[in-house]
Parts: structure tokens; sequence; C-alpha cells
């Protein structure tokens, strides 16, 4: 960032503490304008193979326009690259490829993909030290879906596990910020804080992401803040499946509040089996897009709403909603319906 020409330098690399490779570079580097990357080159060093492990390079000058530089305090660069993820892992067990969900999701994130990924869960309980949460990472397409599923297919043989919710930011056992096309198949999740729990987050704009066959715990209580799956306020999700799962106890087995402005198009609920809660089965708000078929609802005699849906939305091309062959049983008439749905579009 010096207000003279740099017309040569030298620089010296080196890769995970092997040999220095020193290169001259002689094209015109101009002086900054201002203007992002203005005195910026692109320097090719050699190709490089990524394995598993981190490869470590370590990267300096020397001698700009052939002379001493006498603030080299900022001339090296020291970086740590790993490969995508790219292909089939384990998780647990017997040498796996992550020891746990966390560090899985930790370098998923981290690394984002290149390719199609699934983790095969082995079975155990694996206890989060933190909210796990899975953002919108480098790579994510329809093409390069990520799958985390328990290597036998029996969500009873696998438990992630997460106690310490102590907000709404923190509530949830495994989150979804942003993040697209994952598929949650065959686990158990189990949020048991004592004043928050979610088993699954959904916020901002994640999409075609899917919870397939999973059995879905918070704890049997009265409190608020213990819903299943809890889609937050304003957000905008689209193309969501949630099919084929037990989901247990709770104020809200769903609560799911969508954008005002455009909702959450097309969600799909389907073949679930909702036990035990509290006040509403399901909750609904600015939906575009709604799917809500065979699904079994079993409700505490405390329960309001077995399935309650507020549109409101007057959207400009309405997508098909549905509504067929689902069973609600419990429900105490004094304080609701089995079924309320206002403002339907579609």
């Amino acid at each position: 960032n010096g207000n003279t020409l740099l017309t040569s330098v030298k620089i010296h690399w080196q890769l995970n503490g092997g040999p220095v490779t020193t290169i001259t570079y002689t094209n015109t580097i101009p002086v900054n304008t201002g203007v992002p990357n203005s005195n910026a080159a692109n320097i090719f060093l050699a190709n490089v193979t990524f394995n598993t492990a981190a490869n470590v390079f370590k990267v300096w000058t020397s001698d700009p326009n052939g002379v001493l530089d006498v603030i080299p305090a900022d001339d090296t660069l020291n970086i740590s690259l790993r490969a995508a993820l790219n292909g089939t892992y384990t998780i647990g067990g017997t040498s796996p490829d992550f020891a746990n969900v966390e560090q899985a999701v930790d370098d998923l994130n981290a690394l984002g993909v290149c390719g199609p990924v699934v983790f095969n869960i082995r079975p155990g309980t694996y206890t989060s030290t933190k909210a796990l949460t899975i953002r919108n990472f480098t790579g994510s397409s329809a093409v390069n879906k990520v799958v985390f599923q328990s290597e036998n297919g029996s969500a009873s043989s696998v438990a992630i596990n997460w106690a310490g919710g102590s907000s709404t930011a923190n509530a949830h056992a495994l989150g979804f910020a942003d993040a697209s096309y994952i598929t949650i198949k065959n686990v158990t999740i189990n949020s048991t804080g004592a004043s928050y729990a979610y088993s699954l987050n959904f916020t901002g704009s994640s999409s075609n992401d899917s919870i397939v066959g999973c059995v879905l715990n918070v704890p049997n209580s009265t409190n608020y803040y213990h819903q299943n799956i809890y889609a937050s306020v304003g957000s905008s999700n689209e193309n969501i499946v949630i099919m084929n799962n037990e989901i247990n106890n709770g104020y809200f087995g769903i609560y799911w509040n969508g954008s005002s402005s455009v909702g959450t198009r097309n969600i799909n609920v389907s073949g679930n089996t909702f036990n035990n809660f509290y006040y509403y089965g399901t909750y609904f708000y600015y939906v575009n897009g709604w799917k809500f078929n065979n699904n079994v609802l079993n409700a505490r005699s405390t329960a309001g709403y077995g399935m309650t849906m507020y549109n409101y939305l007057t959207p400009s091309v309405p997508q098909p909603f549905e509504c067929n062959g689902n069973k609600i049983y419990g429900i105490n008439p004094s304080y609701g319906a089995a079924m309320y749905i206002y403002y339907p579009h579609g």
C-alpha cells in the first residue's frame, strides 16, 4: 500500500515446513487507488494436492524493487487450508472420519463442499458442546447435496443431544441458517434445555431441506419455548420437507412463522406422528404453498388445537394448498378445534 509502483519482488513460499521456493515477480503492480484489489496481483505458486489433512502454507516477500524492505512486519502470510468435502464420511465408531456430529458440522461450515456429501453416523449418543448450526457453506447446490443419516438406517441407534439452551438463540440441537440442500435422515434429536429447547431451528432463507424418518424430542412440559421444530419470525424459507417423523412433547410440535411479505413457499408436512403436545400440534403463519397430509396428531388433554394455519398472505402466484388424510385425537373441545385454517390460498 505504498506510493511507488512495484516493478519487481521476490516471493518465498513453504508447504508444511518443507523446502523454501523463491519466485521473482517482475510484472508491475500499481499503487492502491482506493478501489478494492486495485493493487493486487494473482501469482501462481504451484499445483498442490489436498487430502483430508490440512496443508500449512507460509508465504512471504522480500526485496521490493530490488531494495531492502524496511517494514517487513506485514510481509508474511501463514495459512492452513484443507480440501472441501466430497463423498462419504463416517461419524463415530472405530476409526471414523469425524469423532462426533459437532466436528462434522464445523468442518462442513468451514470447508464447504465440492461434490455430494453423505455423513453416515454410527450408533451412539453424540452430546454437543454448543447449539449446532448448519450455515450457508460454499458449494451447496441441487447437485452437491448433503445428507446426515444413521449408518444402519435406524433412528433409535443415533441420538444427537443438546441440553444447554439458555435463550432462543441457542435453544436448538440443530439449526439451519440460510442452509440449503440438507437432508437429516433416520436419527433421534433431543433438546432438553429447561427454559429453551428446540430440536430444529430454521432461520433466514434456508431452502430445499428435508427432515425424514427422525425422532424429535423436547421436554414434556407447559413451557412456551419448548418447540420441536421452530422457524423464526420473518424467515423466508422455501421447499421444506418434514416427512415420516415422530415428533414428541413440547408446547408446539411445529411453530413456523414465515415472512409477512413472501411467506414460506412450499412446505410439505406429511406422514408424521405428533405425540403429547401441550397446546398446538402445528402452528403455521404466513405460508404460500402448503401440504399437510396423512399426519397423526395425539394431543395431551390440555391441547387446544391440532393443526393451525394463519395465512393472511395474498400472494401474486398462489401455490397449491393440500390438507388430506390427517387424524387428530385428544383435543380439548373447551379450548379450540382439531383444525383451524384462516385465509387459505391456492
